[in-house]
């Protein structure tokens, strides 16, 4: 996995960055007519002030390899919580009463990347005028696989069912969540999880149900999670 590459590299960094402070290039003693000299060279690092440099190396290497992904805060440029952009046109959804006047949809041209998937098709969702959930197919259905994998390298291992025809992945405030039906292309879905459970509350249900099914943790449905 490309987690375990990760920390194979980090670890090569480590090994490599310190046998750098015993290359050649340390000066040398030779005898001469007052005794013993030093030849030329560069001036010899005190053994504390060395340590030192060597564990702020090992501390900043570690720190790389293990800083936490950055939290998905929207999608296609367009946050959480944004207004409804002007190039979207609306969608006729049908909507139960109880959000009739709230929750609104709209199409938006062209294509969007995340995640290095091309997206296509892309609908947006607006709960009281504010961005909260977006939905598209894969432009590429062969992209699925490589994108589960790239979704799971970076945020961790998805929550599956279905035979893990469905999975989710939590990203901080954001889920996606990737379908792939044996009939009709692969869907993405990115959502804020703070704004569906709104939605779901508004609609006269638990915020918990804006959630699918897939059980309390990674794995834990009716397959293994995504690899």
């Amino acid at each position: 996995m490309l987690w375990e590459k990760m920390s194979v590299n980090c670890a090569i960094l480590l090994r490599f960055d310190a046998t750098g402070l015993d290359k050649p290039g340390s000066p040398e003693t030779v005898p001469g007519p007052r005794g013993t000299q030093r030849t030329t060279g560069p001036a010899r690092i005190p053994p504390s002030r060395a340590g030192r440099l060597f564990a702020a190396l090992v501390l900043a290497t570690l720190a790389a390899c293990s800083r936490a992904p950055e939290p998905v805060t929207g999608f296609g440029g367009l946050a959480f919580g944004a207004p409804r952009p002007a190039d979207c046109a609306a969608l006729a959804v049908p909507l139960p009463q109880s959000l009739a006047g709230s929750l609104a949809y709209c199409a938006k041209d062209g294509g969007v990347a995340f995640a290095g998937a091309t997206l296509a098709d892309v609908s947006l969702g607006f709960f009281e005028g504010r961005f909260f959930a977006a939905s598209a197919v894969l432009a590429d259905p062969g992209q699925a696989d490589a994108l589960a994998k790239r979704l799971t390298a970076t945020h961790g291992r998805p929550y599956c069912r279905d035979r893990d025809a469905v999975c989710l992945w939590r990203m901080g405030d954001a889920d996606a969540v990737l379908e792939t039906p044996q009939a009709g292309p692969p869907r993405l879905l990115v959502r804020s999880r703070s704004l569906a459970g709104q939605v779901a509350k508004a609609g006269g249900e638990p915020a918990e149900a804006a959630m699918p099914a897939l059980g309390d943790a990674p794995g834990a449905g009716d397959a293994t999670p995504a690899q």
